[in-house]
């Protein structure tokens, strides 16, 4: 919701649907358990993440950690039930057991959303199955992702525009004997680890959210870029390929949400919000050949040329 603010199409939806974001606060609250399941994909610099760090650093509860009391209300046995298929049951993961498994996990979390496996699954059998399935290495990170991002594509089916707003944040996972491989978070002078993620977050116009479009997880690379010559407006002496920086998730985010509305919403035009973190030539550019709407919030003088005809952006 901060992202799609931020972005500038939260006061237009206020004026225009004044009622869109109280119905998008009870829907997320009641959707909490359907973001506890985020999984990394790709990994620049040091090893991938797992399903393991996938499920303890993201199976959090934020009222929690916040010190609100207010609890999210929970979906029942049904509607967990429901929506635990909808949103996992395409996966896809070489076993039909183990589909079977991600469903129920996935059930029993919108049930009960709790910080630790432990919390969530009272009975030994259930406990121990989701810990043998988030450390099985066969498990496909990127098919639970397809699969989910498919069932938030479905929903959007029918919609005349879908608002994607897409942002990059980080969860910080405490090691306290340092066994793990985490990346860097934050200050580097801090010393935090832990996972950097970049969500593109599906709603209506109306700002209901239909879930999670696209999702990029990676381990930041332990090397700084390079300094900039001139201070914020120099050029970096960067030799990296493209695809090796970090700012090119942006990009893979985008061909994400693309190819799932591509395949699944066919008529349904994208309208992606972000920040000044991708205000970054390539995504204009993405957006350029790709036809779609975006609404950025830059942080460097553009220069849009239009038949000839340029255009200063500040």
């Amino acid at each position: 919701r901060r992202t799609g603010t931020q972005a500038g199409w939260g006061p237009w939806l206020a004026r225009r649907r004044p009622h869109a974001f109280q119905s998008q606060e009870s829907t997320c609250l009641s959707g909490h358990a359907v973001n506890d399941m985020r999984a990394p994909s790709t990994s620049h610099g040091g090893d991938p993440p797992t399903a393991s760090m996938l499920i303890r650093s993201c199976c959090v509860d934020p009222w929690t950690c916040k010190g609100d009391e207010t609890k999210p209300p929970v979906m029942d046995e049904m509607e967990s039930e429901k929506w635990a298929r909808e949103e996992f049951g395409s996966a896809a993961l070489g076993d039909k057991r183990r589909t079977a498994r991600l469903v129920q996990m996935t059930q029993r979390m919108a049930q009960k959303p709790a910080g630790k496996l432990t919390r969530v699954f009272e009975f030994a059998g259930e406990l121990e199955g989701a810990y043998r399935f988030v450390e099985n290495e066969d498990v496909s990170i990127e098919e639970m992702e397809r699969a989910r991002g498919e069932a938030c594509a479905r929903r959007l089916a029918g919609q005349e525009v879908a608002v994607v707003a897409v942002d990059q944040t980080s969860i910080e996972l405490r090691e306290h004997r340092k066994t793990k491989n985490m990346g860097s978070v934050g200050t580097r002078r801090s010393g935090a680890r832990g996972v950097q993620t970049m969500v593109a977050l599906a709603l209506t116009e109306e700002g209901v959210p239909m879930g999670a479009a696209g999702l990029r997880a990676w381990l930041r690379d332990e090397v700084p870029s390079p300094m900039r010559k001139n201070g914020r407006t120099g050029k970096r002496n960067d030799k990296r390929p493209p695809e090796a920086r970090e700012s090119f998730h942006w990009i893979e985010t985008f061909d994400l949400c693309h190819e799932q509305l591509r395949l699944h919403a066919p008529g349904t035009r994208a309208w992606y919000q972000v920040d000044q973190g991708a205000d970054y030539w390539r995504v204009f550019e993405w957006a350029s050949e790709h036809d779609v709407w975006l609404t950025a919030r830059v942080c460097h003088e553009r220069v849009v040329t239009n038949r000839g005809h340029k255009s200063y952006l500040h």
